[in-house]
C-alpha cells in the first residue's frame, strides 16, 4: 500500500507527465489503453474465452475510468481479480459435484461389495447343506396329511386299489407318494434359494443406482466427509480469499491515484 509521501511524490510526477493534458485528450487516451488486452494472454485460461474475458474487461474498465500508464496496471489487476472471483464460482460447484460423485461413486460401490458378500455366505449356505439337507423338520407331518386327503388314500381305503401286478401295493404307493413330495420340497426350497442368489446378482443399470443415490445423497454428508479427509474446499477457501485481497487492494490503491489526479486528496498539515 502506498504511504503518504508516495503518494505526494506520485502527485509531483502527475503534474510533470507530458502525457494529455485536456479531458478530451484524456479520455482518448483511457480508451487507447482499453483496448490493449495486454492481460488476457495470462488471464484467461484453457476452457475460458478470450472475447468473453475482453467485453468483461471493457465493461469493467469503463466503470473504472483508469487514466495514465499507473492506473490502468491497476485497472488491469482488478479485472483480473473479478475474472478469477468469477472463475472461483464455477470451481467451487466443479468440485462439490466431483466430490459429490465420488461420494456416491463410493457408496454405490459399498453397497455392490456387501451384496457380494452376502452371495458368497448363501452360496455357502447352499453347498454346505446341500439338497439333501434342504427340509423342514414338519415335512413329514405335512406330507403324511397330504397322502391322507389324497385321492390315491381315498381308493385304498374304499377297496378301490387295483390290486393287479402292474400296480404297487397300498404301501409301497404312500412311500413313492412321501418321497415323491419331500423332494419337491426340497427342490423348492433350492429354487427359492437359488432366485435369491441370482437377485443379489442383478444390480440395476449402472446410471440408474448412481441416479437414485444421488438423489438421495445429502450435501452435508459430502461435506463432513471431505471436512474429515482431504479438506479440500477449506483450502480453497484460502485461495479464494488470497484473490479477493489482492483484488481490494488494487482497488483502494486506484481510487487514491484517482483522487490524487482529481486534486480532491488533501495531505494532513504538518508540524513544520
Amino acid at each position: 500500500m502506498l504511504s503518504e509521501k508516495q503518494l505526494l511524490a506520485n502527485q509531483k510526477n502527475a503534474l510533470r507527465s507530458t502525457g494529455p493534458r485536456t479531458p478530451e485528450g484524456r479520455a482518448i487516451s483511457s480508451r487507447n489503453a482499453m483496448k490493449h488486452g495486454l492481460r488476457s494472454g495470462n488471464t484467461v485460461i484453457p476452457g475460458e474465452h478470450a472475447e468473453e474475458f475482453e467485453q468483461f474487461r471493457q465493461l469493467l474498465l469503463e466503470d473504472l475510468a483508469a487514466e495514465g500508464a499507473m492506473e490502468i496496471f491497476l485497472a488491469d489487476r482488478i479485472v483480473a481479480g473479478f475474472w478469477k472471483l468469477r472463475r472461483a464460482g464455477r470451481i467451487e460447484t466443479e468440485m462439490i459435484t466431483s466430490l459429490h460423485n465420488a461420494f456416491v461413486s463410493e457408496q454405490l460401490h459399498s453397497q455392490q461389495d456387501a451384496q457380494r458378500r452376502e452371495k458368497k455366505e448363501l452360496q455357502k449356505t447352499a453347498l454346505q447343506q446341500g439338497c439333501q439337507n434342504l427340509h423342514d423338520p414338519e415335512d413329514y407331518q405335512k406330507i403324511r396329511t397330504e397322502w391322507n386327503n389324497s385321492e390315491q388314500a381315498r381308493m385304498i381305503r374304499e377297496n378301490r386299489w387295483p390290486r393287479t401286478p402292474d400296480h404297487p401295493s397300498p404301501d409301497e404307493a404312500m412311500k413313492n407318494f412321501i418321497a415323491d413330495r419331500t423332494l419337491a420340497l426340497r427342490r423348492e426350497r433350492m429354487e427359492a434359494l437359488k432366485l435369491k442368489i441370482d437377485h443379489l446378482t442383478e444390480t440395476a443399470a449402472p446410471q440408474v443406482a448412481v441416479k437414485m443415490l444421488a438423489e438421495s445423497v445429502a450435501i452435508g454428508a459430502v461435506m463432513q466427509q471431505d471436512i474429515s479427509g482431504g479438506n479440500i474446499l477449506a483450502r480453497f477457501r484460502v485461495y479464494e480469499g488470497q484473490i479477493e485481497r489482492s483484488l481490494y487492494k488494487a482497488l483502494t490503491e486506484l481510487q487514491k491515484l484517482q483522487i490524487l489526479r482529481s486534486n480532491r486528496w488533501c495531505p494532513e498539515p504538518s508540524d513544520d
